[in-house]
């Protein structure tokens, strides 16, 4: 079972990348590892895509694609979603 709470921010840049490949690069990347999220702050604040775009200043398309990935991440075949990934639905849900 995944818990996502307890991962680190390292731990969650590995699970973003697992699901979606170059959604956080460059200096898209570094914006979110200056952020310090880690898990716990991910879950509580993966819904609200504001909290990306306007505290964390990514752009709008990555916020949107992080508040999607924590919609899989709730799902209850979340483990499976990691390992089931495809180019045409990074997001099974």
């Amino acid at each position: 079972m995944l818990q996502p709470k307890k991962w680190n921010e390292d731990e969650l840049v590995t699970r973003i990348q697992q699901m979606r490949p170059g959604l956080l690069r460059d200096t898209n990347l570094e914006i979110f590892k200056q952020a310090f999220i880690d898990g716990d702050v991910f879950v509580d604040h993966a819904g609200d895509v504001e909290f990306f775009e306007i505290k964390c200043k990514l752009p709008i398309g990555i916020s949107e694609r992080l508040r999607t990935y924590h919609s899989a991440l709730s799902s209850p075949d979340a483990s499976n979603s990691l390992n089931s990934v495809n180019s045409e639905n990074p997001f099974p849900v």
